[in-house]
C-alpha cells in the first residue's frame, strides 16, 4: 500500500520557485502571468526538448519533485546563475545539468519541508523527455522573463 498523498498549498510551492528563480537566479518574474491550471504541461506538453531535473522522495511518503523548462529557458538560468557571457548551448551543457540539478535540489528541498516527517530526498536526477512514473498532484508554474518553467510533484504508485 502507497503511503497516503501529502496535502500542500500551491501557493506555498509557488512561493518557494518564485523565490529561487528570482534571488538565487537573478530572472524575472512576471507574476501577472502565472498559468491559472499548469496540469496541461505535465505531462501533455512533455516532449523530447523539455529538460528536466527531479529528486526522489522516499520514507513516509514516495514521490518526486520535478523542475521542467525548455532549452532556451535552462540556458539563460544558467547563464544567470553563472554569471557567464552568451554562450551556445553545446558549450555549457554540463554547466546546464548542474544548474537544473541545482534547483531541483533547492525547490525539492524545500519540498521536503512540507511533507510528512521521516521522508528523505535523493541527490538531482537531470531526466529528459519522460517524466516519473505517477499521479503529478501538484504543480506550480511561472512565465519568467526567460520563458515558462514549472515544478511538479509527482506522487509514486506501486
Amino acid at each position: 500500500m502507497s503511503p497516503t498523498k501529502p496535502v500542500i498549498a500551491v501557493d506555498k510551492l509557488q512561493a518557494t520557485l518564485s523565490q529561487l528563480v528570482t534571488t538565487m537566479l537573478g530572472v524575472g518574474l512576471d507574476e501577472s502571468n502565472l498559468f491559472p491550471s499548469a496540469q496541461e504541461l505535465v505531462p501533455l506538453t512533455f516532449h523530447e526538448s523539455t529538460l528536466s531535473s527531479s529528486v526522489r522522495f522516499s520514507g513516509a511518503w514516495r514521490g518526486f519533485c520535478v523542475v521542467c523548462c525548455e532549452p532556451a529557458v535552462a540556458r539563460e538560468l544558467t547563464r544567470r546563475f553563472l554569471g557567464l557571457e552568451s554562450s551556445s548551448p553545446d558549450e555549457i551543457l554540463d554547466e546546464i545539468k548542474d544548474c537544473m540539478g541545482e534547483v531541483a535540489n533547492i525547490v525539492g528541498g524545500n519540498v521536503k519541508s512540507l511533507l510528512p516527517r521521516g521522508v528523505d530526498h535523493s541527490v538531482p536526477i537531470f531526466g529528459g523527455s519522460t517524466p516519473p512514473g505517477g499521479e503529478t498532484i501538484l504543480t506550480a508554474a511561472f512565465n519568467c522573463t526567460a520563458g515558462p518553467l514549472w515544478v511538479s510533484l509527482i506522487h509514486e504508485m506501486d
